[in-house]
């Protein structure tokens, strides 16, 4: 007879199943926990408990559906703010993000996108990040449409390496002093569809304006009548190349990762901003 078992019971088998076979993937587990126990459980409730109680690994499904367990642990080093300036200027990448598992991850944006983050970076430190700053200020900062920016982006790439809203919170907060993950507005389709059509129209006259010089010309891909290509996977406001860095000298590359991204849901870097206190 199948039951419902407690998150105790689950809790409790689950441990025992470490205690034996620390390696095994989530999906393996589940499918244990289900056949010893002729439980219903489902992945999302066991990806939960394992989340909520600080067990030894987290289990992450691999998109190809490989069995590749994911180490909680993030290495976050002290002073993270002189890290990732260090890492902008010794690097041929945007940002880092600091994984879970074997690597670090260094960020590519798009390249209007990465002009857009580094204004928005550049304001934070005028404005005396890391910090610390009075609870008002951190408010302001978190606030403010220049760490929202460069927290789409960080989500942008931490979706593709298994990291959550609250990793890149934790991140953010060392590098700049305020974590902006509780003040990112939700959008509806309407509105995301009406912003992804703005990027565009936006981008598209850019390339316009850049067709008309020869330099533009060579670097711009147009259709027959001589309009600009647009692909969404390639030009789109929040797509980024990922790619595998060493953890210990933060810098030799080990390749791109590929797979599909959620769009952020926020909003953008204006061209002013005044965050006095």
């Amino acid at each position: 007879m199948v039951t419902v078992p407690s998150d105790e019971d689950i809790l409790k088998a689950i441990r025992d199943i470490y205690a034996s076979t620390p390696d095994l993937g989530r999906a393996k587990v589940l499918a244990k926990l289900k056949g010893d126990n002729t439980w219903q459980l489902s992945d999302n409730r066991l990806k939960k408990l394992l989340d909520s109680n600080d067990l030894k690994r987290i289990l992450e499904l691999p998109k190809d559906g490989s069995e590749i367990p994911v180490i909680a642990n993030i290495t976050i080093p002290k002073n993270a703010l002189a890290a990732q300036i260090r890492y902008k200027d010794e690097s041929i990448r945007c940002f880092k993000l600091y994984g879970k598992g074997e690597y670090d991850w260094g960020v590519t944006p798009n390249s209007d996108m990465q002009i857009m983050i580094e204004v928005c970076h550049n304001r934070l430190l005028e404005w005396g990040a890391a910090g610390p700053w009075s609870a008002t200020r951190m408010r302001q900062v978190a606030s403010s449409s220049e760490l929202r920016t460069i927290w789409e982006y960080y989500w942008s790439a931490a979706q593709k390496v298994g990291l959550t809203k609250d990793d890149i919170g934790r991140q953010l907060k060392a590098e700049y002093g305020a974590d902006p993950t509780n003040y990112i507005p939700s959008l509806t389709p309407a509105q995301e569809a009406k912003r992804k059509a703005e990027f565009k129209k936006n981008s598209m006259a850019m390339k316009r304006q850049m067709l008309k010089h020869p330099e533009g010309r060579k670097a711009i891909r147009v259709d027959t009548r001589g309009d600009p290509l647009w692909d969404e996977e390639i030009n789109g406001q929040f797509v980024v190349i990922v790619t595998r860095i060493n953890k210990g000298d933060g810098l030799t590359e080990y390749g791109d990762i590929r797979g599909p991204v959620t769009k952020p849901t926020s909003g953008y870097c204006p061209p002013d901003s005044d965050e006095d206190e």
